[in-house]
């Protein structure tokens, strides 16, 4: 049933029965009616390891089905700020029903299908809030990349004419929201991306006054509330995706889009139940970084330090280079709970045991080089249903290097977005953004492909 005549009618139902029996319609209605087009959010809002928005106390089961049926309205008329009246609350309210959508969707086969012996696959895409979203997103994809990038506030016409492109998108997006960052983060790379923002990025990934000993120098705020600095986490994820996308030359198509922004994407192995995170198994990757005298030349310039040499206020036009294509390999391995160079500054959940493992890392470049050893942990987010990542890589005995990461579409989802640093964190040191994969989300574009995945392995 279309969302339009499905909300009229549902509205009818209600009014009849008001009209009739002098009550508001029974919750049992309401449910029956969002569970026709909608996934049963009650399994994401008793979910007693993590948390959403809303609660199953506080969920209104007939106004979240108009709040929705407004929103997928709105996402397929696509919105042009110069044309079509909107405001800041309508912005808000329009992301928090999409993120409600995404928090609340269908993760797992149902009770009665594990009961069953219904196995859990990998390409289960049967979540009906996941299939609206996409299904408007791909007819109508300007619509959502106006909510997450534009700021409906603004005044175009007193915009600065002559104000470069640039700076003017740097302007803006100081402005735009959490909620915004957060849902463009599970979304994964936008058009936009690809063109005009390409680099927005930049400027956030490689400021060393964002990242300090207070948060781990990852992507978390610095209050000590442990949960995640969707700006800084964005930022990671935008910057590295493209350098993905050519350290795996066309081969690999990483797992990103709302379909993996939900947890439970990757197969729980029965003989491990205590990986609850999906550590176990291979995980591909890459990193990104700046020539060093760039990176220098641009803190300078937002600290306003004179080095004596011109400094830089945009990083659009600097060359970026992108690491190998990297291959972990982890298990777990509690032993490592007591090793220093693994604690961690930022609080975490204690609804779940953190989990420590080791592993090792090894190029699709240079296959014969050493494998270089991994170890690290993850635990749940304060607060939220992201997981934390911590690795640690050592080279000949030595810890060198740390990357702080998020999972942003939660426990055993899709991709894991952070920052790298040196272990000592010496000032002014390299800095720059990674992210990782599970090897089993990511598909192959090609039947060539089977066979380089083969001395990968």
């Amino acid at each position: 049933m279309p969302s339009g005549i499905f909300i009229t009618h549902l509205e009818n139902v209600r009014t009849a029965q008001e009209a009739t029996y002098g009550i508001r319609s029974t919750d049992a209605c309401q449910r029956d009616a969002f569970l026709h087009v909608y996934d049963d959010p009650e399994p994401a809002l008793n979910n007693p390891y993590t948390s959403t928005q809303k609660t199953a106390e506080t969920f209104d089961w007939y106004q979240e089905v108009k709040a929705r049926t407004s929103t997928l309205k709105f996402l397929g008329r696509g919105w042009h700020p110069d044309k079509q009246k909107y405001t800041n609350e309508d912005q808000q309210r329009h992301l928090d029903t999409i993120l409600s959508m995404i928090d609340t969707a269908r993760t797992q086969p149902s009770p009665s299908g594990t009961a069953a012996g219904v196995p859990h696959r990998q390409d289960d895409r049967s979540s009906r809030n996941i299939e609206s979203l996409t299904s408007i997103i791909q007819e109508s994809p300007n619509g959502l990349e106006r909510l997450i990038f534009d700021i409906a506030s603004r005044d175009l016409s007193k915009e600065p004419s002559r104000m470069t492109r640039s700076v003017s998108n740097s302007l803006l997006d100081n402005q735009r929201s959490a909620a915004a960052r957060r849902l463009h983060t599970l979304l994964g790379p936008a058009h936009q991306d690809r063109h005009v923002r390409k680099h927005a990025g930049r400027k956030y990934v490689y400021d060393w006054s964002l990242t300090t000993e207070a948060n781990d120098y990852g992507p978390f705020l610095k209050d000590g509330s442990g949960r995640v600095d969707w700006t800084l986490l964005e930022a990671a994820m935008t910057c590295i995706a493209n350098n993905f996308d050519i350290s795996v030359e066309g081969r690999l198509s990483a797992p990103v889009g709302l379909h993996y922004s939900i947890p439970y994407r990757t197969v729980i192995d029965s003989t491990k139940p205590e990986d609850w995170a999906g550590v176990t198994g291979k995980w591909l990757g890459t990193y990104a970084f700046l020539d060093y005298a760039s990176l220098l030349a641009w803190n300078s310039g937002l600290m306003g330090h004179d080095v004596g040499f011109p400094t830089l206020t945009d990083l659009s036009n600097e060359p970026e280079a992108c690491g190998d294509l990297l291959m972990m390999d982890l298990k777990l391995d509690d032993s490592l709970r007591t090793d220093p160079v693994l604690r961690s500054n930022v609080p975490f959940s204690d609804k779940l045991p953190p989990l420590y493992f080791k592993g090792t890392s090894r190029g699709s470049e240079y296959p014969n080089h050493p494998v270089t050893t991994i170890k690290g942990f993850c635990a749940l987010v304060v607060g939220g249903r992201e997981v934390k990542w911590k690795f640690v890589v050592e080279y000949h005995g030595v810890d060198q290097w740390q990357l702080e990461g998020v999972q942003p579409g939660g426990i055993r989802s899709g991709g894991i977005f952070g920052l790298w640093s040196n272990v000592e964190h010496e000032p002014n040191g390299p800095v720059g953004p990674f992210c990782y994969y599970p090897h089993s989300l990511c598909k192959s574009t090609s039947v060539v492909l089977m066979s380089n995945q083969d001395e990968l392995e």
